[in-house]
């Protein structure tokens, strides 16, 4: 188990070298922030990983899948309100993105506002799918994505 955990972190630094040596030659590639800070999350530095999300919005600050992975590392870091907050930046771009409707409502159900929270979930399933199991599966999905960054 030790040499898939020293494999893991050899993938990790290889990216990051790669990554760096691209922000080198330019640093004003909010994408390559962005694929910084998700090489860092899945690493389980989301400290880390939300500076490069902030660095990545300051460079271009509409892109809703970056505030809602700036709002995951907020939740991961048990800084709801201000993931509720990035999730909220992210539905002002977007209204009607799942991913950011699914982390606002992780957020409210943390912050104990659950009614506002299972609202937030059902508007991720979409009207037509409520409850159904295939609205519930894509949430799964989605989750997992995002926490794996």
């Amino acid at each position: 188990m030790g040499s898939g955990i020293a494999l893991f972190q050899l993938s990790i630094d290889m990216s990051l070298i790669k990554i760096d040596q691209a922000l080198a030659i330019n640093p004003a590639s909010s994408r390559t922030w962005y694929e910084r800070g998700c090489v860092l999350a899945e690493a389980g530095n989301y400290t880390q990983a939300l500076v490069n999300f902030n660095q990545a919005l300051t460079l271009q600050p509409d892109d809703v899948k970056v505030w809602v992975f700036q709002g995951v590392m907020l939740i991961h870091l048990e800084r709801y309100s201000e993931a509720l907050e990035s999730c909220d930046r992210a539905l002002a771009i977007n209204p009607k993105d799942a991913e950011a409707l699914l982390f606002r409502g992780v957020a409210l159900q943390r912050l104990g506002r659950y009614q506002m929270a299972y609202a937030s979930y059902e508007n991720a399933l979409g009207k037509g799918q409520k409850a159904s199991r295939h609205g519930w599966q894509n949430l799964k999905k989605i989750w997992s994505s995002l926490t794996a960054c």
